[in-house]
């Protein structure tokens, strides 16, 4: 399993507000060349998204879906198609 962690000098609420911007997440991801998000709505349990990435072999389009959302501390996004889920637990 690979973890990674990092400090963010913010409000644990601004960043999980930020997360949720699913639009803004090729800020930070550079591999990510577009979002599109399939539900209507705030991010939420059910948001549907699909990621278009630069991977090797070409661009991928890789769908997924929020499972889990307790915001400002855990958002749990498990990618399908892909051997690897990503999780986001943001404490004070």
């Amino acid at each position: 399993m690979i973890k990674h962690s990092i400090e963010i000098n913010r409000p644990a609420e601004e960043v999980f507000a930020y997360l949720d911007q699913v639009d803004r997440h090729n800020e930070w991801q550079g591999s990510l060349v577009s979002t599109t998000v399939e539900t209507d709505g705030p991010t939420r349990v059910g948001t549907q998204v699909v990621e278009r990435r630069n991977v090797p072999g070409g661009t991928r389009d890789i769908p997924y879906e929020i499972t889990q959302h307790d915001p400002p501390r855990k958002g749990v996004v498990p990618r399908h198609r892909r051997p690897a889920s990503s999780r986001r637990h943001i404490q004070d």
